[in-house]
């Protein structure tokens, strides 16, 4: 009898430890509907918005809650993806980078977001930065720029002494603006930028969703651009920004021409002729706001998407 009751109390013992292991913080970060519960005042017993908890828990109508359903009331936001979400459109919701919702997501690839996917979203209120790689030729006043930030506010941000810089240095970016003000791009015209960006001249390509950049080289083109990475290493960048195979998907990107900072969208399918001894077997497109097809000369929505992506929108 003795025995059987030590079993007993080492079992209760068990009981308790495990209970206590539980983080007081797991269990708040979750709520079971009762009657009588509404998204408002949820959203005010844990100190989020009402917005929040729709976007966090997939809520297709707000004003009726299922009894029963577990909900996530995590004050740091959960993003569950929709079909057509990018990593772009989800840090854009939220008011920050898509490189600081990568990071804070890597298990997801910045390249395919699976529909139902949760996003942690990370405070925009600057505890958290976006990085940059510095390249042969920056400064702080280009990077200052190329960001929509100041000299001083990148200095703060990595408490520098002095402006100079070395290529592969990595500076943290001021966060908590939009990623409108981030990109700092302006969607310029076709007509416009056919003049700005004309045929046999270069321009860096930033890629919006990843950072990476890479030189390019307009061989013709007369209703948007063709163009070819400049050699085999700007080759090799924008294969690793297609996860490494080519693609007909269309990205928002940056096109630096000129002390023009221009939004656009590319391919990464390598087709037609090419010129350049560059590993790339082609040219591929990049489209500008009312550029259209070679072939149909319509617009092709996708690009245009992309387009107003690059902006902010």
């Amino acid at each position: 009898m003795h025995l059987g009751h030590g079993r007993a109390v080492v079992g209760c013992m068990t009981i308790i430890v495990m209970m206590a292991a539980v983080s007081p913080v797991a269990l708040a970060a979750t709520h079971r509907v009762v009657s009588g519960d509404t998204l408002y005042r949820l959203a005010q017993h844990y100190s989020v918005s009402v917005d929040q908890l729709v976007q966090q828990n997939g809520i297709s109508n707000p004003h009726q809650l299922q009894v029963g359903t577990l909900l996530n009331v995590a004050s740091n936001p959960v993003h569950t993806v929709r079909r057509g979400d990018t990593f772009f459109d989800v840090a854009h919701l939220y008011g920050i980078t898509a490189s600081v919702l990568m990071a804070a997501n890597p298990q997801y690839s910045a390249f395919n977001l699976p529909v139902g996917a949760r996003l942690t979203v990370p405070a925009s209120d600057g505890s958290t930065s976006a990085t940059y790689t510095v390249r042969s030729g920056d400064s702080l006043f280009l990077i200052a720029q190329r960001y929509a930030t100041t000299v001083n506010a990148l200095r703060a941000a990595n408490n520098l002494s002095s402006d100079r810089l070395h290529p592969g240095m990595v500076l943290r970016l001021p966060v908590g603006t939009s990623a409108r003000t981030q990109t700092g791009a302006q969607a310029i015209p076709w007509a416009q930028v056919d003049r700005i960006f004309p045929r046999h001249s270069t321009a860096r390509i930033i890629d919006v969703w990843t950072g990476l950049s890479f030189m390019t080289y307009r061989r013709g083109g007369w209703a948007h651009a063709d163009v070819e990475p400049l050699t085999r290493q700007d080759t090799d960048i924008l294969r690793r920004i297609y996860g490494g195979s080519w693609s007909w998907s269309r990205r928002p990107i940056i096109v630096e021409v000129e002390g023009y900072r221009i939004a656009a969208s590319m391919n990464g399918m390598p087709h037609g002729g090419g010129s350049l001894n560059n590993s790339f077997p082609g040219h591929h497109c990049i489209h500008f706001l009312n550029s259209t097809t070679h072939g149909t000369q319509r617009l092709c929505p996708l690009h245009q998407r992309a387009v107003r992506q690059a902006t902010g929108q």
